[in-house]
């Protein structure tokens, strides 16, 4: 039998724990209120995926993918060579002695037909130039020079007391006899010779060859791997990030390196980007590539004209 005070401690126990649990019912139902009204602001304001696809990927009239497009050029100098570190350091190391006084030893440089061999002896003039202003620097493109303008070059540093001279298609040079007076003429130099022919140098008259000495380095081919990744370096220069999809790099190396010319991949590149950029696109694809190599015969059929000069 309860006493009339437990009795009332119950009734108010239960009336307390009532109260309770009816409030946190309202507190309740109201935050689930709460909840479901933002969530159909959500989703009014959230957009359609399939209607973002339809125009978000048009590139507007005053947008462009290619950030700097000259990283595409056959003359442009990165900042970073990747893979021919140590050619430049033996290219370097020819040229140093010049800085002790002493003549330096001059080189032929061969490979393929790559303008990697062009690019790492531009990089290391340019690093000198940036170094010291006691070395004259003369660069001269033998495809593009006459015999009278070499003569008239080699008359304006015949008075340099220190000379680094580098001639790029070396083979198109018509008279060999001016390798043979720049060697003689200079006490303390360096001559730089480029050449795609790997027997050029085995060519010349047997008085140039001794007068020259000169050392041999051999550029070898890339391979897949190592094209991809140059590629992807000179697209990092050339487009906007996240612009062109790396399977489009990979196709674009793959035919560079079935054509065994490095420079294809850089013309590919390029022309991707003008495609994409016709096609009003934000993305450089495969597909665009596969378009780009329609143009890739007129490329080279420009590169054996200019070749025989």
């Amino acid at each position: 039998m309860l006493s009339s005070t437990q009795i009332s401690f119950i009734k108010y126990f239960n009336s307390f724990f009532y109260k309770m649990w009816k409030n946190f019912k309202t507190h309740l139902n109201l935050l689930f209120q709460i909840c479901k009204k933002r969530n159909r602001e959500v989703h009014e304001d959230a957009v359609d995926p399939a209607r973002i696809s339809l125009f978000d990927d048009i590139l507007n009239d005053d947008e462009s993918l290619f950030i700097n497009e000259q990283a595409l050029d056959w003359d442009y100098v990165p900042s970073e060579i990747p893979l021919r570190e140590k050619q430049q350091h033996y290219i370097a190391d020819v040229i140093k002695p010049l800085f002790q006084g002493k003549s330096g030893r001059n080189l032929f440089i061969t490979g393929p037909p790559e303008i990697d061999k062009v690019i790492a002896v531009k990089h290391v003039l340019r690093e000198l130039e940036e170094k010291t202003n006691d070395i004259y620097i003369s660069y001269i493109d033998c495809q593009k020079k006459e015999t009278s303008e070499l003569r008239k070059i080699v008359s304006e540093i015949i008075n340099e007391e220190l000379v680094v001279i580098a001639f790029e298609d070396v083979e198109n040079l018509k008279e060999g006899e001016i390798l043979n007076t720049l060697s003689k003429s200079f006490n303390k130099k360096c001559i730089l010779m480029i050449s795609d022919d790997k027997d050029w140098l085995k060519k010349l008259n047997k008085n140039i060859k001794s007068s020259l000495n000169a050392d041999v380095l051999k550029f070898k081919p890339y391979n897949l791997r190592e094209i991809f990744k140059i590629l992807k370096k000179r697209a990092s220069y050339a487009f906007y990030p996240g612009v062109i999809e790396n399977r489009a790099i990979k196709f674009i190396a793959k035919r560079a390196l079935k054509n065994g010319d490095f420079r294809a991949g850089i013309f590919l590149l390029r022309e991707s980007g003008n495609i994409a950029e016709m096609e009003e696109s934000k993305k450089i694809s495969k597909k665009h590539c596969k378009k780009a190599i329609e143009k890739l015969d007129s490329f080279l059929i420009k590169k054996r004209k200019s070749t025989n000069l």
